[in-house]
């Protein structure tokens, strides 16, 4: 239904309160009163004979049921009117109005069901009509609709309301555009040309395939209101839509001498452009459409979501760039400019850029939770751990239930070596973990590495742990778990089984073969350790100092002296220092 047909419905249903109003006052007085006492409502069309007291009793609940309805009370006030229903089962009114109440309680059945007997009962109430053709297209019964108001139209064959929802089901069906068509011609007849009367004849001689009708629709607005540029932009766009691209630019030229700022006229006219190959004519009319004050930053958000998808090979992204940091500039107040910014920089993977902006977003808008979250895996890809460790600070702050930030400021905590307070972070946050396995795993790891480095190896025993409870399978705790335990020595069976596990879920991984040939190691298997080790070198470990050095460690003990002092070596020159690595090389031998 247009836009037109909905503004009379709200007449309709302002009028149909008066009424109701008008009745409701007429039967207090007529209740209080006492005059007409037995001659029944005046909203009934049929009258049933009652006593005196019966006819109070019919007013009362019907009174009492109106009043309940207007309060809400939808199963009081259909108690009330049932009750006037057994007075006068054929009354029109009570059915009107339990129509009503059913509608508010979302049960059209029983609504279409009230409505056809009120309708039925009094077919010259316009708004039993109206209300029983709602219900009947509701129910999609669009013919009974149709054949309901044609009917009442033959009564009243000027009736507006009723002749605007005709014609929006000849309209809706697809099937009787031209009687819609005439419906709409004969109100305009009675009422004038329209800009809502002009827009639905236009669609549905566009539906009908006569183009011409449809464009002269739309011209007839220009003729009609000549200073209004707006309808020089449809008109535009309408020539344009059917292939008349000389009158379209001529249109455009129109339009601008009646307002040369008209930011959307400009954007359209750029398209336009572009679609003919025109590109630094259509560059510079997307400059003046972006540059408009009066345009609103939705409308040319839009246009830059067009051009992205539809425009890409014609407009480079340093042009787009350009026309996003023309909004920041007019639009100083906006967040959609710069979130449309950061966007592009995060995909060209300018990081740096990408997070000027989202500090820009903060400074207007900080309870953005989306943002925040962006901002700090941008800090992460920096490899900007203090910035990290201050955002999610912040991010905390605002946001003291939102889980993930907690565990980005302990990762923050750990590269800063504030292992304890990662640590407490943590353990607070990990409170807010709820129906989610995966994360809670990764809560649970990122623990057992701050209690691995403050040395509280039971703590983080029993946070690996607990992190493999929630994720048996998660890969880096089974890998990291053992190497802290053979480093330690500890647990070893513990250690061997969980990277036997972790090189079946990752096989041909150069640090999982690593960890594996090392807990080999520390169980004496060197000769195992040492077919590990070498699948680690195979699979890119030979660029990896740690692991060269554990593989000439392995050589050696199984006193292959010479080689090994060559890995040692090799490993130093890759960057390894340390004592150990010193002696061995200085001495030809592991110092046990």
């Amino acid at each position: 239904m247009s836009r037109w047909i909905c503004q009379y419905w709200i007449k309709v249903v302002e009028r149909m309160i008066k009424v109701l109003h008008y009745i409701f006052v007429v039967i207090m007085l007529t209740a209080l009163g006492g005059c007409g006492v037995g001659k029944g409502l005046t909203s009934d069309k049929h009258k049933e004979v009652l006593t005196e007291k019966q006819e109070m009793e019919y007013l009362f609940h019907f009174i009492e049921g109106n009043k309940l309805k207007t309060l809400g009370y939808f199963n009081d006030a259909v108690a009330n009117y049932n009750k006037c229903l057994v007075l006068k089962p054929q009354s029109d009114a009570v059915n009107y109005e339990l129509a009503n109440v059913y509608i508010l309680n979302n049960d059209f059945y029983k609504a279409l069901s009230y409505s056809k007997i009120a309708a039925n009962k009094d077919r010259t109430n316009v708004w039993y009509q109206l209300l029983y053709a709602n219900l009947l297209i509701q129910n999609k019964d669009f013919k009974e609709a149709v054949s309901t108001l044609e009917s009442y139209l033959k009564r009243d064959a000027e009736n507006m309301e009723v002749k605007l929802l005709l014609a929006s089901i000849y309209s809706s069906s697809g099937k009787d555009a031209k009687k819609a068509i005439a419906i709409y011609e004969s109100i305009e007849n009675n009422m004038g040309f329209s800009e809502e009367l002009a827009f639905e004849k236009e669609k549905l001689f566009s539906r009908m395939g006569e183009s011409e009708k449809a464009l002269e629709e739309i011209r007839r607005l220009t003729i009609l209101d000549p200073e209004n540029p707006r309808y020089y932009g449809l008109y535009a766009e309408s020539l344009i839509n059917s292939g008349k691209y000389t009158e379209a630019e001529e249109v455009y030229r129109t339009l601008f001498l009646l307002d040369p700022e008209n930011g959307l006229a400009h954007l359209s006219f750029g398209e336009y452009l572009l679609n003919k190959g025109k590109k630094i004519e259509a560059l510079e009319e997307l400059r003046k459409g972006m540059s408009s004050e009066s345009l609103s930053v939705k409308s040319k958000g839009n246009m830059i979501i067009k051009l992205e998808t539809t425009y890409k090979e014609s407009i480079s992204r340093a042009q787009m760039i350009e026309f996003i940091k023309i909004i920041n500039r007019i639009h100083p107040k906006s967040i959609q400019g710069h979130a449309m910014l950061a966007d592009y920089y995060m995909e060209d993977r300018n990081f740096s850029q990408a997070r000027e902006e989202l500090l820009i977003i903060l400074e207007k808008q900080k309870e953005v939770s989306r943002v925040w979250d962006q901002l700090l895996a941008l800090d992460y890809e920096l490899l900007d751990y203090t910035s990290l460790y201050n955002h999610s600070k912040d991010a905390i702050e605002l946001f003291p239930s939102y889980n993930k930030f907690y565990l980005m400021h302990a990762f923050a905590c750990e590269r800063l070596k504030k292992y304890q307070e990662g640590a407490d972070m943590l353990e607070m946050g990990i409170d807010f973990v709820v129906d989610d396995n995966e994360l809670k795993s990764e809560f649970y790891a990122q623990l057992a590495e701050n209690y691995n480095r403050l040395d509280k190896h039971e703590s983080s025993d029993a946070a690996f742990d607990n992190a493999l409870e929630q994720n048996p399978k998660n890969v880096l705790v089974l890998n990291n778990y053992s190497y802290y335990l053979s480093l330690r020595k500890e647990k070893l069976d513990i250690a061997i089984r969980h990277i036997e596990l972790a090189n079946i879920i990752s096989p041909d991984n150069k640090t999982y073969l690593d960890t594996y040939a090392w807990v080999l190691f520390q169980m004496e298997k060197y000769e195992e350790a040492l077919v590990k080790i070498e699948n680690a070198i195979k699979y890119g470990g030979d660029k990896s100092a740690v692991i060269v050095d554990h593989y000439g460690d392995i050589l050696y003990k199984l006193n292959k002296n010479n080689q090994a002092i060559i890995q040692w070596k090799r490993a130093k020159e890759m960057g390894l220092n340390s004592v150990e690595l010193d002696l061995k090389i200085e001495k030809g031998k592991i110092e046990e």
